[in-house]
């Protein structure tokens, strides 16, 4: 079968692209790249816990990248310090005037900016868009994914699987996130490092990397 490659989003420094799938996820017998989905992990500046502290812990736990919730204008220079720090790409949820004052203030990196119906821009004035699923919706990201590889124009977009309030212990929280690459996820955002460092691992032997 013929299949129609879907759009690509370039973030962070301009290292870092989601997207771009021409196969189903993995299939290289059909095509499929030899890429894995970006693994972030999730931060709430709300929750009291040390921010430089908690980038760190993800970036050595090697993530690449980070989701941060926030609240305020006034958590700004935490999130630029983070950005700085990490040099890392970062997504932003929160208040959309929030937000996107944020990613105004920071220069350097492009960030994603999740908003509430569920969809994601990207900053820096570039024009891709993002499709955010809960995570847990296999169903919903697998027949995404594959309107759009048999060219429904409103399906290209990267998908985003949110696992960042996943309620369930790391070695299932890394089972539902197998489950989202499998299911076309270019992306994912994990709750527990350990979690996430077996959802990298295994997108890196599912592409052959």
């Amino acid at each position: 079968m013929s299949w129609q490659q879907q759009d690509e989003v370039w973030i962070g420094l301009g290292d870092y692209v989601a997207g771009g799938s021409c196969a189903p996820p993995f299939l290289k017998s059909e095509g499929a790249l030899a890429r894995r989905p970006i693994v972030m992990g999730s931060m709430d500046l709300s929750d009291g816990r040390d921010a430089y502290e908690s980038a760190m812990m993800w970036a050595d736990a090697g993530a690449d990248g980070m989701m941060i919730r926030v609240s305020s204008e006034e958590e700004l220079p935490t999130v630029a310090m983070i950005a700085q720090v990490t040099g890392l790409p970062i997504a932003l949820a929160g208040d959309p005037a929030v937000v996107s004052s944020m990613a105004s203030a920071i220069e350097g990196t492009v960030m994603i900016l999740m908003d509430a119906d569920a969809e994601g821009h990207v900053s820096a004035g570039q024009n891709g868009r993002i499709a955010v699923f809960d995570g847990l919706d296999a169903d919903a990201m697998h027949a995404f994914r594959l309107a759009g590889l048999r060219g429904d124009e409103s399906c290209k977009r990267p998908i985003m699987a949110d696992l960042s309030m996943f309620p369930g212990e790391p070695m299932e929280e890394a089972m539902v996130g197998l489950e989202a690459m499998l299911c076309g996820a270019d992306i994912l955002i994990m709750n527990n490092p350990v979690a996430a460092d077996m959802c990298r691992f295994q997108g890196e032997e599912l592409a052959g990397l």
